[in-house]
């Protein structure tokens, strides 16, 4: 039975000899944008959500939407 003492200088040993390749860690400006583009992505998928269920709202009580592009600026009004 190993212990965390016996995994611990196991590791240690194969660090020392060079067989665990070292990890990548992007700088903070990579790590900033790939935060913002994640965002993004949320924000994206929250608009679609919510623009799918007020369509389908609209199909469900048989009302028609405005001519055109539903959610184009002159509709927003």
């Amino acid at each position: 039975m190993k212990t965390d003492k016996v995994y611990t200088l196991a590791l240690a040993r194969l660090l020392a000899t060079g067989f665990i390749p070292t990890v990548w860690v992007p700088p903070l400006d990579v790590r900033e944008a790939r935060g913002l583009l994640a965002h993004q992505r949320r924000l994206v998928r929250n608009r679609t959500l919510v623009t799918n269920r007020l369509q389908s709202v609209l199909q469900r009580h048989n009302l028609a939407g405005p001519a055109g592009a539903l959610f184009s600026a002159a509709h927003r009004a």
